[in-house]
């Protein structure tokens, strides 16, 4: 779509107040308002009229109306459909902090980004942006009388939508709260109760299982060779106690036949018997 050629800057001044200054939301705010648009790549800005606000607007970027592509499908939080001095007319996505009140009474809007098309719920298809037929009816920068009625009942519908949004949101958030409540409680009962459980349960006794058979036939087997071999290593032991204790013994000397005991052998003499 070519660039609005219509007043860039022009000094008009805000359009005169209208009910929307009085609307609860601050969406609907917007609604009627004069604005200037900065064109991130031209760098400057271009003066409108913000002629219809959507919040959460359905709609398509870059992409051709009948593209079964739907990586450019967007839900932007805030849509703005302005009608340039020029009028030319375009959606805008809002980013967050993108619009603000000027000082002039002008509506600043610093970061946007142009919707190729929008969602039209009635005929159930995307539509080309700038065909969009907006409730409010603006004339040389000025929004016509006629389009003041128009613009109440946009106006408060915008404000209904708001406050049921809040409200869903509200409800949500203390729905969640109820249940984190809720939750905390069944824990908290749960763990009481099974702690009374664990106190009321009589300590269990060791089960006493039966003794594998063969097992207690392999313990024995292995008991009586040991004795054995205990027995045959003291009965080893007694044979070489008695053999040493032979070894150890004196030996006997013998006399010669007819000696006389203490002769000869070394032995002293008696004395010889007289005459």
């Amino acid at each position: 779509a070519p660039r609005p050629q219509g007043a860039e800057a022009a000094g008009k001044g805000p359009a005169a107040a209208h009910p929307s200054d009085k609307a609860k939301s601050k969406l609907a705010r917007f609604l009627g308002k004069r604005c200037r648009v900065l064109w991130k790549d031209d760098g400057k800005y271009y003066e409108g009229t913000i002629v219809d606000v959507h919040r959460d607007l359905k709609a398509r970027r870059n992409a051709p109306k009948n593209s079964k592509d739907t990586s450019q499908d967007v839900v932007v939080s805030r849509g703005f459909f302005v009608k340039y001095d020029d009028d030319d007319a375009e959606w805008l996505e809002i980013a967050k902090g993108g619009a603000r009140f000027d000082e002039d009474g002008l509506i600043a809007i610093e970061d946007s980004n142009r919707l190729e098309y929008y969602w039209d719920k009635g005929k159930g298809t995307y539509e080309e942006g700038e065909k969009y037929a907006p409730p409010v009816v603006v004339v040389n920068g000025v929004i016509s009388a006629a389009s003041n009625a128009a613009l109440v009942a946009r106006m408060e519908e915008i404000d209904s939508e708001e406050q049921a949004r809040l409200d869903k949101k509200r409800e949500a958030s203390l729905a969640a709260r109820a249940a984190a409540e809720e939750k905390a409680r069944r824990d908290r009962e749960k763990a009481a109760k099974a702690e009374e459980a664990k106190k009321a349960k009589p300590k269990s006794k060791p089960i006493a299982l039966a003794p594998d058979p063969e097992l207690l036939a392999k313990k024995k087997r292995k008991l009586e060779a040991e004795e054995k071999k205990e027995h045959a290593k003291k009965v080893l032991k007694r044979g070489k106690e008695g053999e040493a204790a032979k070894h150890k013994q004196p030996k006997a000397f013998a006399s010669p036949a007819g000696a006389r005991p203490g002769a000869g052998g070394g032995g002293m003499a008696g004395p010889s018997p007289s005459g």
